[in-house]
């Protein structure tokens, strides 16, 4: 059996080598080969150079279109029967794709996901402040209860995702797209073990809150403008103060309000231009 590997990648010059040398050490079943494509989603930093080190990677070019048309074209491309869908900044642990991938070749599911997702740079304060802000438990990226079901497909048959035709493009949250079309959530692969880069650097934080504020809002303009009350910076601060004596994290409070600037910012550069995150 031929497994597929699709990331879609922007500007990950900075991750991209470490997610295929762990892709590369991959220890599957006897007689499955592993396909790796990254599409390079017109990138202006290192990333192509990087990818075209690894011989065996299937790269593909596409001007800036964000995560779910470079996924679709992946998939495309794909020979395999299964699809693995991750991200450029992951990690992977020697067993993750076959542990992954396990339920749906003992027929059990069509997709599944893993919640052993965990934190690839927890030593970094920014890294640690971003699962703080987010109500996260230490060093995971998923909530302890989370449900053994979720929302974001990395495994899934392709014939699966091809029937509802991928991804829809909407900007942030577009990974969830694939759950609601197929009208069915994928199931937890127990022991798929894999790392996530969280953002390192309040640069980071500020850029990525940007293009998560660019999102549709519940409530049309009333949601806008209760999204926008919440991050204002009397709030910002009253927060930031709290859990940074709740987790003890002093550069907490500093990371707060450039994460709400971020989103404040952003949502007013998408009131003004009228576009999404797309």
């Amino acid at each position: 059996m031929i497994i597929s590997v699709v990331i879609a990648a922007y500007n990950e010059g900075k991750y991209i080598s470490r997610a295929l040398a762990s892709l590369g050490k991959q220890q599957l079943d006897h007689g499955d080969n592993l396909e790796i494509i990254v599409i390079d989603d017109g990138s202006n930093d290192d990333t192509s150079t990087k990818v075209k080190k690894y011989s065996s990677v299937k790269l593909l070019h596409q001007d800036h279109k964000e995560a779910a048309l470079s996924r679709n074209l992946g998939v495309k491309y794909a020979r395999g029967e299964i699809v693995v869908l991750v991200d450029a900044d992951m990690e992977f642990e020697l067993n993750f794709v076959r542990n992954l991938i396990q339920p749906i070749k003992d027929n059990k599911t069509k997709g599944t996901f893993s919640r052993r997702e965990f934190v690839a740079n927890w030593k970094n304060w920014v890294a640690r402040c971003w699962n703080w802000d987010n109500n996260l438990p230490a060093q995971m990226r998923l909530p302890a209860d989370a449900s053994a079901l979720g929302s974001d497909f990395r495994a899934i048959l392709k014939s699966e995702f091809l029937r509802v035709n991928g991804f829809d493009d909407i900007g942030y949250n577009d990974s969830w797209t694939l759950a609601k079309k197929l009208g069915y959530q994928p199931i937890d692969a127990k022991d798929a073990i894999f790392y996530h880069h969280n953002v390192s650097s309040l640069s980071e934080a500020y850029n990525h809150a940007k293009w998560v504020s660019k999102r549709k809002y519940k409530l049309g303009n009333w949601g806008k403008v209760v999204a926008l009350s919440r991050v204002s910076l009397p709030v910002s601060i009253v927060i930031g103060f709290y859990k940074s004596i709740l987790h003890l994290e002093p550069g907490f409070l500093v990371y707060k309000i450039v994460w709400d600037l971020g989103l404040t910012f952003g949502m007013i550069d998408m009131w003004i231009s009228g576009k999404t995150s797309k």
